[in-house]
């Protein structure tokens, strides 16, 4: 008696992989559908319905600049400032170059009632801006290791080199000075993801007491959209 039918190994593995194919394209389609619903709800100014799916998204697994973005719009149309500073913040982590969600983030840290310093101490601020902003942390990671290995090859290349070339310093000096700002800026990004954690405060009113219970004194009071460590 023959047993049932089992595929082979490679016929096995196929299916699988078409499996799994299926099944991503499926959650793929999933997605764009429930974000085009969300932009559609938005575009008819219904912001609490269309936040509501955005959120479920995020809540899905779809950490996307785009899908934060938006989300940061409709909170900021629905007056919810608190809301829309920090998903402003969580689309500029994942795309800090783009110029819509750097301005629209000023626009609502504007209208905050608390005016907090947010500039490091390290770095002037536009130092700090540049390096914070000119990569994310996974661009930023691949562009120091790039810088490194370039700075060891053309180090071990003017060491091997027979004859000296009046460039090979110049192109040292270049590298390695791309290797400290790239190392600063991932630095920096490192700092942010691993340091103290970061916050936004989304309640009206918050308030800060001298201690960890409500029979201490209240020191002051932080606002919706105050960022805090």
């Amino acid at each position: 008696m023959k047993g049932l039918f089992q595929p082979k190994p490679p016929l096995l593995v196929l299916a699988l992989l078409l499996s799994f194919l299926l099944v991503s394209c499926g959650v793929t389609a999933a997605t764009e559908d429930s974000l085009l619903q969300a932009n559609r709800l938005y575009e008819k100014e219904q912001y609490d319905e269309a936040i509501l799916v955005y959120q479920k998204l995020v809540q899905n697994g779809i950490h996307d600049a785009i899908v934060y973005y938006n989300l940061g719009n409709a909170c900021y149309k629905n007056a919810d400032i608190g809301c829309a500073i920090l998903n402003y913040r969580r689309a500029q982590r994942l795309q800090p170059r783009d110029l819509d969600i750097k301005t629209n983030l000023t626009l609502a840290r504007a209208q905050t009632a608390d005016l907090l310093e947010l500039e490091p101490k390290i770095f002037p601020a536009f130092v700090y801006g540049f390096l914070s902003d000119w990569n994310n942390a996974n661009e930023n990671a691949l562009f120091t290791l790039a810088a490194w290995v370039i700075l060891c090859l053309a180090v071990s290349g003017s060491i091997l080199a027979r004859r000296k070339r009046a460039w090979n310093p110049i192109i040292i000096l270049l590298t390695a000075a791309l290797f400290l700002m790239s190392s600063a800026s991932l630095g920096i990004h490192m700092v942010q993801i691993f340091g103290p954690p970061q916050a936004v405060i989304q309640a009206e009113i918050v308030d800060v007491r001298s201690g960890p219970g409500e029979s201490y004194i209240t020191e002051f009071q932080l606002h919706a959209g105050a960022e805090v460590q």
